[in-house]
């Protein structure tokens, strides 16, 4: 079930399916609420995904200052009352994190897949600032499709071919319905440049968190192997074939995870 609803003043779109409890979910760049469709029904619980600002049925403002961390973090917190689980992946995983290093109380526990704290060296975070500055021009200038085609040929991205019909379909389709501005704000507000680190008081979070990567995807395997070292609540588990997008490329793998992690709390 789709519905919108207004938060902060903006219209937010959200995806329900129904369950005795519901956790919220978060999707990553470009995507939207519906890209939970392949693992809800595994869960042993029910999902209320947002479209996260300027992305799927979500408003589109021209502000910048709508797009910021800070701003969702607020937007995403008016949610939680009561406190939830949360579940994020990639850039909602990373701001599911920073929603329970700032709205602790909030949260009741942190499900992160494909997700990283930021970039802890400040020439790094710059660099990367630039990188999606630039995208964001590209994606403005060049347009959805033309995008989307690129941005799915990246090494990160090339795994979710291997998503299976027709959950991989339907997520390229939605991609290229999002909106340009929208997708070039989020780059600009919330890209993991502009995001600040965590890594600093990843020590003082200690809220239950389960990390989970895919074995092909080697770069947030090692970087969730460290905040699992540095998060005294945090337990990380690796899936089998399965790259950045675990979720909906072993679905079925991710809720049974999931499952045994929400019911040991």
């Amino acid at each position: 079930m789709r519905r919108q609803v207004s938060i902060l003043g903006q219209s937010y779109g959200v995806r329900y399916w129904d369950g005795f409890k519901s956790i919220v979910g978060l999707h990553g760049f470009s995507g939207s609420a519906d890209d939970f469709e392949a693992i809800a029904p595994h869960l042993d619980f029910g999902v209320e995904a947002l479209d996260l600002i300027g992305h799927g049925e979500t408003a589109t403002p021209c502000e910048l200052s709508h797009y910021t961390i800070d701003e969702q973090v607020k937007a995403v917190s008016s949610v939680l009352n009561p406190p939830r689980m949360v579940l994020g992946y990639s850039m909602g995983g990373r701001l599911a994190l920073q929603l329970a290093h700032m709205s602790p109380d909030r949260v009741e526990g942190v499900i992160l897949i494909g997700a990283t704290p930021g970039i802890e060296d400040p020439k790094q975070r710059q660099e990367r600032v630039s990188a999606d500055e630039a995208l964001a021009d590209r994606i403005e200038s060049a347009g959805i499709s033309t995008f989307a085609d690129e941005w799915e040929s990246r090494p990160v991205i090339a795994s979710q071919r291997h998503i299976k019909s027709p959950f991989g379909q339907r997520l390229r389709s939605r991609r290229r319905d999002n909106s340009a501005l929208g997708l070039a704000n989020s780059l600009r507000g919330m890209g993991t440049g502009v995001m600040p680190s965590l890594w600093d008081v990843l020590h003082t979070i200690r809220i239950p968190t389960l990390l989970v990567t895919g074995a092909q995807d080697h770069k947030f395997t090692a970087i969730n192997i460290a905040m699992a070292q540095a998060m005294p609540s945090a337990h990380h588990h690796i899936i089998d074939n399965a790259g950045h997008c675990a979720h909906l490329e072993q679905p079925v793998a991710v809720a049974t995870l999931i499952n045994g992690f929400v019911a040991a709390l």
